[in-house]
This record gives C-alpha cells, structure tokens and sequence, in this order.
C-alpha cells in the first residue's frame, strides 16, 4: 500500500497544471515580441507584450531560436520546430498591456573577478537590466565550476551572437498541437528557403532602413503592432515609416545602458515635456539643450534627466570632435 501511494505521489508532482481561466483553444496572436537585442549571448534580451485584451499564462509557451539552416517548414507547421524550443518556466500571468522582459545574465565572471582574478571580467550585463528584467536567464560560462548558475534547459535559445539567431514564441494548446504566433530575425532567404547562418556575410540585414540593424542595434517594435507577424523579412521594411521596428543603434558594451524602452511598451509621444532635468536646459522648440560642465559624453548625459518609459537615443558627436576629452561639446547631438 505505501509502494502505490508513493507512485501515485510522484506522479502529481509529474503534471503539469494550468490556469484554467487561462487556456485558450484559439490563437493567441496577441503575446508580441516588442523588443529584441541579439548581438551578443551576454546581453541577449527579448520583450514579450500582451496586446490583446485577455490575460495570458505565459508557461503556454515556448521561446526558441531559429538558427543557421532551418527553414521555412517551420512557419508552415511541415516541421516540429519544438526541438529548438523550450517551455518558458514561469506562471507568470500577463495582463492587457503588460510587458515581460527575459535577459542573459551572466554572474560566474564577474564573481570571480570581485574575488582578485583579474583574467575574468568585471562587468557582463548592463546595470539597468537588472532592474528591467523580469527573468533571469542564467548562461553556462566559459571556465565555470561549480558554482555558476545555470537556468536549466531555458538557456538554449538565448545563445544569440551577432543577431543572426532570432527568436520565435511557440503556443502550445492541451491537446498537443502548437503554433508558431510571432518571431524575429528569422529571414528564410537562403537556399531552398533556409535561414541563413549567423556567420554568413549575407546575413547582415537592414531594418527600417538600417544597415546591419539586426546585429548591431536594439529593436523596438511599434504601438501599432497588435498581432505577431511570421514574415519578419516583410516586417522590416525599407525605412522607418513602413517598418514594424524601430532600430536604436548599440554603442558600447555592458558599459552602456539599456534604453528605457524595455520592460515598458506604450504609444508615447516625443514633446516638451518628455525630457525634464534640474541641470540642464531643454529648449524642445529649437532642439537645443545647454549643458554644464562635467556632463560626459554618451550615457551619462541621459543620468541628469528624469528617467521616463519609451524613451531611447543615441548620442553623436559632433565632426569637429575632441578625441582626448569625455565631455560634452557643442555640436554633439542627443538623438532621441
């Protein structure tokens, strides 16, 4: 009798449960990726919003990666892409606008370096992405032991290098069958239909008019982007007005912030009012700002104004620019 009850045991803890009130039949083409950055497996980060006007169970789903060679089957559901995809680990049940944001995080290097072992590295994530994520996603680090954290199995899809890989969000229904609902970075434009491989040169492609954004800037997916979109190379577009991404170029590494984009997707508006700051002057109507000594250059500059949702930029500096000085100059350009 304590065999049977044992067994029985062990296999409640073996199901899987779900919300009831939260399983769907139909498609739930509204959990949007709104933001991706893919350049590098360190600061790898995807968005996932719910546009629609329901709650979603996030652990419905999976994430994967696309990778060099799959193809097109994928979309058309001729071939199981699960085997690239892992069930995301979190109950999480996400609101009618609500964000979630999932973020590489590696920790074993720079524990090692807080410890005196100069050959590891003092920073791999952006300070301000350990607020903004929501998931931790732990990534197996080169000469870890046994200490390293590890998120098991989730981490597979966030090995993204050089922005090549993408993602895909996979709905999986109670009765086994699944459906892509959205994805990016997946372009399919190689032989027989074949995404090409991240190391290929051929895989360096423009969006929004970009060049080269899908490895080199963050991208943002537009308001007006209600349902997810399986034809990422339509998506792009050729410029910013008929394109469903806005591409924020990447400067610097780990160094460098993340934009106040993530963790928030709103329909915001650029006016007077979106930057405020007690030390510098806004003058929004002649696209001037007066700065006082000891601001420097890039990010530093965004430190002096009240951080506010939707906002990302890029700091340009002027032609005529000081190369042996770290503060800001007339003509240099905060583009926001």
């Amino acid at each position: 009798m304590r065999l049977k009850f044992l067994l029985f045991a062990l296999l409640l803890l073996g199901v899987k449960t779900y919300s009831q009130d939260y399983i769907y039949t139909d498609t739930i083409d509204y959990l949007v990726i709104t933001e991706y950055r893919g350049d590098n497996t360190n600061r790898t980060y995807l968005e996932l919003t719910n546009m629609g006007d329901k709650p979603v169970q996030l652990d419905q789903f999976k994430v994967g990666h696309w990778g060099g060679g799959a193809t097109l089957d994928y979309i058309t559901g001729k071939r199981n892409a699960s085997n690239s995809a892992r069930r995301i680990p979190s109950d999480k049940i996400l609101q009618p606008g609500e964000s979630y944001v999932f973020a590489a995080i590696k920790e074993f290097g720079p524990r090692k370096f807080a410890e005196g072992l100069e050959k590891f590295p003092e920073k791999q994530v952006q300070d301000n992405m350990w607020e903004a994520a929501d998931f931790y996603v732990y990534i197996p680090e080169e000469y870890a032991d046994a200490t390293d954290i590890i998120t098991p199995d989730f981490y597979a899809p966030f090995d993204q290098q050089w922005g090549a890989n993408g993602f895909y969000i996979q709905q999986h229904f109670a009765n086994g069958d699944s459906i892509i609902v959205d994805q990016v970075g997946g372009m399919f434009t190689g032989a027989n239909g074949a995404n090409l491989d991240r190391t290929s040169p051929d895989a360096k492609y423009e969006v929004a008019g970009i060049p080269d954004a899908i490895r080199n800037a963050y991208l943002i997916r537009k308001f007006s982007v209600r349902k997810g979109n399986l034809n990422f190379n339509a998506a792009r577009g050729v410029g910013l007005d008929d394109s469903e991404w806005i591409p924020i170029p990447i400067h610097g590494q780990e160094w460098r912030l993340a934009p106040w984009t993530v963790g928030n997707h709103g329909d915001y508006k650029l006016d007077e009012n979106t930057l405020e700051s007690e030390v510098i002057i806004v003058d929004f109507a002649n696209k001037t700002l007066t700065v006082p000594w000891g601001v420097r250059r890039g990010d530093d500059i965004m430190s002096y104004f009240k951080q506010k949702p939707g906002i990302g930029w890029e700091y340009v500096l002027a032609s005529n620019a000081d190369s042996l000085t770290h503060a800001a100059q007339t003509g240099d350009q905060l583009l926001l």
